[in-house]
């Protein structure tokens, strides 16, 4: 299976700040990537800061989109209130693999750390968060969220 990673957020904006964890999803998910490209063979991909998200989407699509992949996912973790808690995983909602994917994800992590499974979502509309990056690949893509970073159950991704 040919898999890509996509890092959520770039360099310059790095999405939310676990103090959990001590870091922002951009540098823990950079992290993450290169320890599973240590494991599997995957291509690593980064967003570029330009003029706004839709262009930053736009153009890591073109760059996915030149090599034939079998899976895109882009890796996040989530932040709200302290309360929240647990993991899930956004697809495409006409993807039929998408969705079978999203829910062999959700089930891997509820195996492996346990937690509030909150299950394989679809976005259909323009306005659900994500649906731009989920959209415009060619393979079957998925945003991954496993835990809450604003939440105690990022400790136990400190070294996953």
């Amino acid at each position: 299976m040919k898999v890509a990673i996509c890092i959520g957020h770039n360099s310059r904006n790095k999405g939310a700040f676990s103090l959990y964890l001590n870091q922002s999803e951009f540098d823990y998910n950079t992290r993450i990537a290169n320890l599973v490209k240590q494991q599997i063979d995957v291509e690593i991909f980064n967003r570029y800061k330009t003029t706004g998200y839709t262009k930053e989407i736009e153009n890591l699509a073109l760059r996915v989109n030149r090599k034939e992949f079998d899976l895109v996912v882009e890796l996040h973790f989530n932040a709200a209130a302290p309360t929240a808690e647990g993991y899930e995983a956004l697809y495409f909602h006409t993807s039929t693999k998408g969705k079978e994917y999203a829910k062999s994800f959700c089930n891997a992590i509820g195996n492996e750390f346990g937690g509030v499974n909150r299950g394989a979502k679809p976005l259909s509309k323009d306005t659900d968060r994500g649906f731009l990056f989920v959209q415009k690949m060619n393979a079957p893509a998925l945003i991954l969220e496993p835990f809450f970073g604003s939440n105690k159950e990022a400790t136990k991704f400190i070294n996953a």
